[in-house]
């Protein structure tokens, strides 16, 4: 994964460090990457760092280390399929200040679910693509994995991008780590077993 190579999106709304085994991505006060299913007006500039997939199989996982000050503060993964619709997986501050596992799916509106609360500094994240067929997981040690769900997010024969995002709706600018970053092409046989 060239992440020197990668597209940033929403530049203006963000910082980007690109470093051989590190990414920080500063997210400005006022971004957000949600389409409320309530009619109010999308917010789709958060800042994020994507990369396209050719293979028909993918894993992306990352250690994600987020300084979450202000309800809603957001880091995490997104994939995007050429047709306009998105997911992402994040570890975010609820509306409870308790540090969770969000995962939201976009088709013309958003799906928002809040999973477990960790309420730890930083997670691991991954999303697996086999296809259309998308698996969001996350875990504590990056070895055991929770599912938060499965989905299908697109046609299997279209192009699809994956990356790393931050937002910050409410408060002042939210930074966001991405450690560890490993990609393959190795499909995951169970996807609920925590492999």
């Amino acid at each position: 994964m060239n992440l020197n190579a990668a597209n940033r999106v929403n530049p203006e709304f963000g910082t980007f460090t690109v470093t051989d085994d590190s990414v920080e991505i500063e997210a400005l006060g006022g971004t957000n990457y949600f389409v409320s299913p309530d009619g109010s007006a999308p917010e789709l500039n958060a800042p994020s760092l994507e990369v396209a997939v050719a293979s028909h199989v993918f894993v992306l996982q990352v250690k994600v280390t987020a300084a979450l000050a202000t309800i809603y503060d957001a880091g995490g993964l997104i994939i995007r399929a050429a047709s306009g619709h998105w997911a992402k997986l994040v570890h975010e501050l609820s509306a409870l200040n308790d540090a969770t596992i969000v995962s939201v799916v976009t088709r013309d509106t958003s799906d928002d679910c809040n999973s477990e609360e960790p309420n730890t500094e930083s997670v691991y994240l991954r999303i697996h693509k086999n296809g259309n067929l998308v698996a969001f997981h996350w875990s504590l040690d990056g070895r055991f994995w929770k599912m938060v769900r499965i989905f299908v997010l697109g046609s299997a024969g279209e192009p699809f991008c994956v990356g790393l995002i931050a937002q910050a709706p409410l408060g002042q600018p939210c930074r966001v780590k991405f450690e560890e970053i490993a990609t393959s092409s190795v499909r995951i046989e169970n996807l609920r077993d925590g492999i």
